[in-house]
């Protein structure tokens, strides 16, 4: 399991720098935004989608979709103002929006790795 975080952290790091690429004009890889916004498409939407109980609990599964999905929306906005070429400072305050999800994301699956890890060496946190 802690496989499939440390490849999710990775893989969104890779598209945060890829659609800053494109925002500073470096690289215009185009970008369905359909697809991009669908977070059931990337390989790690497809494993959360299907491994609901590899979390410590329903409710960290929960947050971690949420976040994952507003990550996604978020690369959403970005892929629909490239199409429509809009200025940069407003390219750049969204890029500045999903490196905060990206980071957030990171660190909330950091913290379940190490909660999941504890909880197979038993130290659980749970008296």
């Amino acid at each position: 399991m802690s496989d499939e975080f440390s490849a999710a952290i990775l893989a969104h790091q890779t598209w945060v720098a890829r659609f800053q690429n494109a925002v500073k004009g470096i690289d215009r890889e185009e970008q369905n935004p359909d697809l991009v916004r669908d977070d059931t498409l990337c390989q790690f939407g497809r494993w959360l989608h299907a491994n609901p109980g590899a979390f410590s609990s329903p409710m960290a599964y929960e947050r971690i979709k949420l976040m994952h999905r507003s990550f996604h929306t978020a690369a959403w906005e970005i892929a629909v103002m490239l199409q429509e070429h809009k200025p940069s400072e407003s390219l750049e305050r969204h890029m500045n929006a999903l490196r905060d999800q990206s980071k957030l994301l990171a660190s909330t699956l950091m913290a379940e790795k190490l909660a999941l890890e504890n909880d197979t060496n038993g130290e659980s946190s749970n008296p």
